[in-house]
């Protein structure tokens, strides 16, 4: 029944009782049984409290709110000395202590294995600006594998995380779309010239051949977090305090080589500014200061530490200071852009996303690019009003900021193969100008440097427009696939070509376009040669990316098995002149870059950021490769000399060479650099392949005729690491795990997809 009755029983003692007092009252009435007196509760519960009835203090709750089905709140805590805890509750705070005992040692292991960061790199200055303490922040390491992270549960639940999901879109302008095309195209000529070196000799396939495609390559689960997100990254550096510093003798060298090098090549820090900033907080102990400035302090200290080339360091070591200060700017800045957003902190994010483009980090790269151009549209950066209520000196370097922003969108839309954030139809503010000798900075007296570091500034802006250009026409703002018509790519070509030769023409004397004969005569090191070489690197790299469109349908040609030496008279006319136009290009670049890398101090540091060389010179490699490629498809006999009006053999084996030879000397020890070299190693293994099929059949035609030699004959330089494997050279003896393949089933993946086992990653964006 629902409204059940309580029946409560005497116990023994208040029977006993109630039978001595009737049998004491002789001859008298017959007694009244004694009522059971009330067990007293310390406090009532808030239900039995409105109602004013009685309640028997149990817990969680008492009797009366079970039989009505209601909650039971009790107002005040219970007095421990008459009321018990019960004995459930007390495991159940017990289990979750023991859990979280157990979290806290597993953190502290897994700390102690990642070490510790060494005094001499850091000081720790959290003293003297506790008022200013910042929250400990953890880098969250990219691998493919789940892993666990002190910030990756919850401390209560054992909640664990899993990587996300970082698979991207690679559009046409990208690298690894552009390596696509050439490993398919490799794979169909490589099916081809082993099909009928089988069918000449009469032999029957190898048993290998039966095997099936072996599965793509993955990484192997113990390798360190710190070597997936960027080679350098340790636990106990991520983990470091926001508010450390370097030494001051340390950190004012590294402050000075900032400006000196990356911010005189990207001037939207005004230099004056910033160290008026640093002196007076340097001399109050770093006690106040803004965190947006901190955050721009950092991503300096990261910049600068990473661009740095130097005997006494390390790749590795530079790269694993310079994650320091770049996790500490990353916790700064981010945490401040929830809140608001300044001009540091977009100038913070412009360095740290340049300096993502050297860490293996591609996600995160285009993520902080994403937030900085937000950010620069919420301060009005692209406003021509909105610059108006600032002095000369704030809207010059708001000016400049903004053309930061732009620079680096258009270099990651042609990177990454993505649309550009920044359309050229919102870019309205006026050129930037030199802070000293205007009415800027009246103050500052007349600096050449500060003068030639903004003409450089605007010619690579003015460039960089031609680059839009291309993205926007040639490639169709990497949304779409383009259009593959040869008239309409000829005719956008041509045009661009010719604005080409009006920025050329545009550029100061100063800053006009260095030639690798020049470089190579002249051991001089200036602040001009500088910029006029890194200049010329953006230039060739430019004019490649347009001229490659000519490839995508040379490359699509031979993938589908045909060549394109007769049958379209459009593509034979316009490809040859582009062939011819990116064989010089090309060959300038890697000259020049390979002129340099083998140089002694000063001239060594001509070039830029390793990151961008080493960029510039593998997209210079590939379109080598490519040409190459394009005479073997269009070569009755492989490795025959190349007929007139065609690319020769010699001149890409020359190019190639050098290529190789220098890649490696980018940045000696960079996993980076050494994986780029090895895959382009490994493209010229495939090569000499291609070109040992054709040996039994033209044995007179190799070495001797028309100076031809080949593939695999060292040309030039081979002081690389990578030179040149010599011919003779069969499948199964050419090394192409650089390819993600191994050697043995080679031969059984082509008709599967050459190469497709090679990981995607940032080494091709």
């Amino acid at each position: 029944m629902a409204g059940s009755i309580r029946v409560s029983l005497p116990d023994n003692e208040s029977m006993a009782g109630a039978e001595d007092d009737s049998c004491g009252s002789a001859g008298g009435s017959p007694a009244r049984p004694r009522p059971q007196k009330r067990r007293r509760i310390p406090v009532a519960c808030g239900a039995c409290r409105s109602k004013k009835s009685r309640c028997d203090g149990s817990r969680p709750k008492c009797s009366t709110c079970q039989t009505l089905n209601i909650e039971c709140v009790y107002l005040a805590p219970p007095i421990a000395t008459t009321t018990p805890v019960p004995r459930a509750f007390l495991q159940l705070v017990e289990s979750r202590l023991s859990q979280l005992e157990s979290d806290v040692r597993s953190l502290k292991s897994q700390q102690s294995e990642g070490g510790s960061v060494p005094d001499s790199v850091i000081v720790d200055r959290r003293g003297s600006i506790a008022s200013h303490r910042i929250p400990n922040t953890v880098h969250e390491p990219e691998s493919d594998e789940s892993i666990v992270t002190p910030d990756a549960t919850d401390g209560i639940g054992s909640i664990e995380f899993t990587k996300e999901d970082d698979s991207g879109y690679y559009g046409p302008s990208s690298n690894i779309a552009f390596t696509r095309s050439i490993r398919r195209a490799l794979s169909a000529l490589l099916s081809q010239s082993l099909a009928k070196r089988s069918h000449r000799l009469g032999s029957p396939q190898r048993p290998s051949l039966d095997v099936s495609r072996p599965p793509t390559p993955h990484k192997d689960p113990e390798q360190s977090a710190s070597e997936v997100s960027g080679n350098y990254t340790d636990k106990s550096q991520a983990n470091s305090d926001c508010l450390r510093l370097p030494p001051d003798d340390e950190m004012d060298a590294i402050v000075e080589r900032f400006f000196r090098d990356t911010g005189a090549l990207f001037p939207f820090v005004h230099p004056k500014t910033f160290m008026d900033t640093y002196q007076r907080t340097k001399s109050i102990g770093f006690r106040r200061f803004r965190r947006s400035w901190l955050a721009l302090l950092n991503a300096i200290l990261a910049m600068a530490t990473f661009t740095s080339v130097s005997s006494r360091s390390s790749a590795t070591e530079r790269g694993a200071k310079a994650e320091v200060f770049f996790t500490r700017a990353k916790a700064l800045c981010l945490d401040q852009m929830l809140s608001g957003s300044s001009l540091e902190t977009v100038q913070a994010m412009l360095l740290m996303s340049q300096y993502l483009q050297g860490t293996h980090r591609s996600v995160m790269t285009w993520n902080m690019h994403g937030i900085a151009v937000k950010a620069a549209f919420q301060l009005g950066l692209h406003s021509t009003t909105s610059l108006k209520a600032y002095t000369p000196l704030e809207r010059e370097t708001r000016t400049r900021t903004w053309f930061g922003c732009v620079m680096l969108d258009r270099t990651l839309s042609m990177t990454f193969g993505r649309p550009p954030a920044i359309p050229e139809s919102y870019i309205r503010t006026p050129l930037p100008q030199p802070y000293s000798g205007t009415d800027i900075d009246p103050t500052s007296e007349l600096s050449e440097e500060d003068t030639l570091s903004i003409h450089f500034f605007v010619s690579t802006i003015t460039l960089y427009k031609v680059m839009w250009t291309i993205i926007d026409r040639l490639y169709d703002c990497n949304i779409a696939c383009p259009d593959n018509s040869v008239l309409s790519i000829a005719s956008q070509i041509l045009q661009i070509e010719h604005q080409l030769l009006e920025w050329q023409a545009s550029l100061p004397p100063l800053l006009s376009l260095a030639h690798p004969a020049e470089i190579r005569n002249d051991d001089d090191f200036s602040l001009a040669r500088r910029f006029r070489v890194i200049l010329t690197l953006r230039y060739h790299n430019i004019r490649l990316l347009a001229h490659r469109r000519i490839f995508d349908i040379y490359l699509a040609g031979i993938e589908k098995g045909r060549g394109y030496d007769a049958p379209e008279l459009m593509l034979t006319q316009v490809g040859e002149r582009s062939k011819s136009i990116c064989l010089q290009t090309a060959s300038d670049l890697i000259s020049i870059v390979n002129t340099i890398t083998h140089s002694s101090h000063p001239k060594c540091g001509l070039l830029g950021a390793w990151w961008f060389t080493l960029y510039y010179t593998l997209n210079a490699a590939l379109t080598i490769f490519t040409l190459a490629l394009c005479n073997h498809a269009n070569s009755p006999i492989p490795g025959a000399p190349c007929s007139a009006g065609g690319v020769a053999d010699q001149a890409l084996r020359g190019a190639l060479a050098e290529a190789l030879a220098c890649l490696p000397l980018i940045d000696k020890g960079n996993r980076m650099v050494d994986k780029c070299a090895k895959f382009l190693a490994t493209l010229q293994q495939c090569l000499n392949l291609l070109d040992q099929t054709g040996l039994d059949d033209c044995a007179q035609a190799r070495p001797g005729v028309n100076g031809h030699m080949p593939l695999g004959a060292p040309q030039g330089n081979q002081n690389g690491q990578y030179p040149f494997v010599p011919t003779p050279l069969d499948a199964i003896n050419t090394d192409l795990t650089a390819l993600g393949w191994e050697t043995e089933s080679f031969l059984s993946s082509l008709n599967a997809g050459f190469m497709e086992g090679f990981q995607d990653s940032d080494l091709f964006c």
